[in-house]
């Protein structure tokens, strides 16, 4: 038993790690960027999802992962800042791993990773993304707070309701144009500059 136990960690150490990064994220509409950490490549997005019909969503991207946090998600991570700050600061506890906060998508938790203590935030739903900040991306990230706010609620209010609206009056106009005809052949019969006009943009 004790062979078997040998010869499998050998073997386990010969072979190659692959990484197997996440889904690419949807692009987003009319995004605002904040830089975390531009050395590491941390950002902080806050766009419109089309394929989510264009609801408002707050992302933490890098080269390699992401991880999209709600609204309400962001701002009890805020809420309880000074608490994770001071955990954060504090001299790592062996390999003591904290679970802080969970709802229905992501879950909050303190790890200790190469002797220091991070913060990670991981999706229950999606399998791959997450993203760990050390105490310098959380003190950036405090730094911002108001200007994050301040996006979204701009773009909740003012932006989201401009590209429902414009969304509509396309497909009100798409579907007005294919009333006019029932297919490219039969508009094409008609000889009028108008309805030439219907076919180029189709």
């Amino acid at each position: 038993m004790a062979g078997s136990l040998q010869s499998n960690a050998a073997i386990f150490k010969k072979s190659n790690y692959m990484y197997v990064a996440p889904m690419t994220p949807n692009e987003l509409i009319d995004s605002s960027m904040f830089v975390i950490d531009f050395v590491s490549r941390k950002f902080l997005n806050i766009g419109f999802d089309p394929s989510d019909n264009f609801k408002l969503i707050i992302r933490i991207i890098t080269s390699s992962r992401h991880i999209s946090i709600t609204h309400c998600f962001l701002k009890r991570i805020y809420s309880f800042m000074g608490n994770i700050l001071s955990m954060i600061l504090d001299t790592p506890d062996g390999n003591k791993n904290l679970l802080l906060f969970m709802d229905e998508v992501n879950k909050l938790s303190k790890i200790i990773y190469r002797g220091e203590n991070n913060l990670v935030i991981e999706s229950k739903v999606e399998d791959g993304c997450r993203k760990m900040l050390n105490r310098v991306d959380l003190i950036a990230l405090q730094y911002m707070e108001w200007a994050v706010f301040e996006t979204y609620v701009g773009k909740n209010t003012f932006v989201h309701p401009m590209i429902l609206q414009q969304f509509n009056q396309i497909s009100d106009y798409l579907k007005l144009d294919f009333k006019r005809g029932k297919n490219i052949e039969e508009m094409e019969k008609n000889n009028t500059k108008s309805q030439r006009c219907i076919v180029i943009k189709l």
